[in-house]
């Protein structure tokens, strides 16, 4: 229940910040409908069911746009406070979010310096704290060893199966090569059978030398690896149906979501995804081109965002090769997202600009 309502505020608390800058109803009226349509998909409202992270991530992430859209526009000490303590609440949902945030706050540090002295400071006191958030999540991380099974789901997946990028992990010091390669010689990561064989996996006392290895050196070589093997790093040598995994939406999770589409949810489910990934470069060029014209930071946002996600897709997909789908679930919920708020902006400037 504390689920579905966080989801509600943050549907209302979106659609509040949106409408702050829109200037024509057609717009407004149009971007009411197409927000809450949005949000009435199963990918989205269906977690709410799930205990498990992925309805507060999702949440959160609308409060935080609008948290920030709330600030830019009102300007004052009480937005500020709201969005910094919700920057706070999202970077303790997932260990990958402080390292978008630092992305993020960069990209507006840069546009502040150049064009907005006023927001200069604010921008850089969001970066310190995205930054404080990291450090913080680089602690806690080590002190769990949540590195421990990530790195391991990895190897196993995407390292074992390639005689190269084994040979380079055994030089590094990695233990229990040739059990790894008798037991894994290929991992299908939408398995079911595959993904049990690999908890199974962990629970064996007689490899823990392996997991101990990627607690504490295996973080530092896999970082090491990442750097030296570009072709590994940005996904060149995955295939179109391991890379489609990045776009994944709850029916292809149907081992972590059992339930289907229920009440005014249904028209959505079977609309959604209605936006293809390629739309994204088209709408974020014809926003550069507006933002050219109207230098207002508005016309960035979804720019920015774009490109925070991008990072997104190669950070988790590196990060953890063995649950993608579910950890990329935001990816297509953000495309959609971002295609209507910039066909909204266009939309809005349009009729603005040539409407007479």
């Amino acid at each position: 229940r504390m689920q579905q309502i966080i989801h509600a505020v943050s549907v209302l608390f979106i659609v509040y910040a949106r409408l702050l800058f829109l200037r024509k109803d057609v717009s407004k009226y149009l971007m009411i409908f197409f927000i809450y349509f949005l949000m009435s998909w199963w990918n989205i409202l269906g977690w709410t069911l799930q205990l498990l992270s992925e309805s507060l991530i999702i949440s959160l992430l609308f409060c935080w746009i609008a948290s920030f859209l709330l600030f830019y526009k009102k300007k004052n000490t009480s937005t500020l406070i709201i969005h910094l303590i919700i920057t706070i609440l999202l970077s303790n949902t997932r260990d990958s979010w402080p390292y978008l945030l630092v992305a993020f706050y960069l990209m507006i540090v840069v546009y502040s310096f150049l064009a907005d002295k006023f927001l200069l400071k604010r921008s850089l006191i969001f970066l310190a704290l995205s930054l404080s958030l990291l450090f913080f999540q680089q602690y806690t991380a080590t002190v769990g060893s949540r590195y421990r099974l990530p790195i391991a789901n990895s190897i196993i997946v995407r390292v074992i199966p390639d005689e190269k990028y084994t040979d380079w992990f055994v030089k590094q010091g990695m233990p229990d090569a040739a059990i790894l390669k008798e037991t894994f010689p290929h991992v299908d990561a939408e398995s079911i059978d595959d993904v049990g064989k690999i908890y199974t996996f962990y629970s064996d006392v007689s490899h823990a030398s392996f997991f101990n290895w990627t607690a504490n050196e295996g973080r530092g070589i896999y970082a090491k690896f990442l750097l030296t093997h570009p072709a590994y790093t940005f996904l060149l040598k995955e295939t179109r149906p391991k890379l489609s995994r990045i776009l994944s939406y709850t029916f292809q999770l149907y081992h972590y979501y059992p339930y289907e589409p229920q009440g005014y949810s249904v028209p959505a489910t079977n609309t959604f995804p209605f936006f293809h990934i390629l739309w994204i470069p088209f709408l974020c060029i014809s926003l550069l081109l507006i933002f050219i014209i109207n230098k207002q930071l508005v016309y960035l946002l979804p720019v920015f965002i774009s490109i925070m996600f991008l990072f997104n897709a190669f950070l988790m997909y590196n990060a953890d090769a063995l649950e993608v789908e579910r950890h990329m679930i935001l990816n297509n919920i953000v495309v959609q997202f971002i295609c209507f708020w910039s066909i909204g902006l266009i939309l809005d400037f349009v009729i603005i600009r040539y409407h007479k």
